[in-house]
């Protein structure tokens, strides 16, 4: 007999299914467009040149965004699903950080991603009206994504993380619940409707 448990969420994934997502993670503003409107700066996707020896990545240059655990590289010779786990002297920047898997790659050109775990789901009825007391129309989807995601920051003048579902992109407009895992968030979609 199966548990009412596993048979539960086995009927669950088939209806909403966990569907890959790339994260861009909003660090405030990189400066100022001509009109005067702020430019965004994001931590991913970002790009470096660096070397794996075993499972330890040397990193000489970093050109765009901020090196972080959870990344998922990807360069010429580097294993597939490899993965930053810690840095080791590395602190977003150039240095050591430790990966996933082991290998050996000489100096290349690498490109990261925050790849997560995500479920789009339409907003409840209780959720809509939640939203439109709290001004925060148009809240068109809620996303269960693995990770930490963070909406829009005012006094930090950052703005809220993307997610990338596909050919969709979605804002995050609230963080409704934050879990050690995982968390869900009101998002609103940004290309198309």
């Amino acid at each position: 007999m199966i548990p009412v448990f596993q048979l539960a969420t086995g009927l669950i994934q088939q209806v909403n299914p966990n569907t890959p997502a790339k994260l861009l993670i909003s660090t405030g503003q990189e400066g100022r467009a001509p009109d005067g409107s702020p430019i965004p700066a994001y931590a991913t996707p970002c790009a470096f040149t660096g070397s794996i020896a075993g499972t330890i990545l040397t990193v000489t240059a970093a050109t765009k965004g901020k090196i972080v655990p959870g990344l998922t590289i990807a360069g010429a010779g580097i294993t597939a699903g490899t993965q930053i786990v810690a840095g080791i002297t590395g602190d977003g920047g150039a240095g050591d950080y430790r990966v996933s898997r082991s290998q050996t790659v000489a100096s290349t050109a690498i490109t990261a991603d925050l790849i997560a775990s995500a479920q789009v789901q339409d907003l409840s009825q209780k959720e809509v009206r939640l939203f439109e007391a709290l001004n925060l129309q148009p809240a068109q989807k809620i996303i269960y994504v693995t990770g930490y995601l963070s909406g829009v920051v005012r006094f930090n003048q950052k703005g809220g993380d993307i997610i990338d579902i596909g050919e969709e992109r979605y804002l995050t407009t609230a963080v409704l619940e934050q879990w050690p895992t995982w968390c869900k968030i009101a998002a609103t979609l940004q290309n198309g409707s």
